[in-house]
């Protein structure tokens, strides 16, 4: 639940800006192939362990999600404890050069 509205803050924070296109289209379409993989699976949970087992995979898997996400996600590029110095000059200077071209 908190993915999407924290997703564009994310990757403007994350993303260098000629990066965010392809990013986003990879984002997106992460999630149409993730509902088409669900689906089908959902129909052989059913069959095979029943109806409810369905809510208790995802809410296992959104359990499993969650722990990860707070394990390895960091608001920016500066707080991550294990981002290169070189891959953290990449992103703050393209993304301070976005900054510098806006004010102008």
């Amino acid at each position: 639940g908190v993915f999407y509205p924290a997703l564009h803050c994310l990757i403007s924070c994350w993303i260098p800006p000629l990066e965010r296109p392809r990013f986003m289209s990879f984002v997106y379409l992460s999630n149409c192939l993730g509902i088409v993989i669900t689906m089908p699976l959902c129909g052989v949970i059913i069959d095979a362990f029943g109806w409810p087992w369905v809510f208790y995979g995802s809410g296992i898997l959104s359990l499993v999600w969650v722990i990860i996400w707070a394990l390895l996600m960091h608001d920016t590029p500066q707080q991550h404890p294990r981002i290169s110095p070189a891959e953290l000059k990449y992103i703050t200077e393209a993304i301070s050069h976005e900054s510098n071209a806006g004010e102008k």
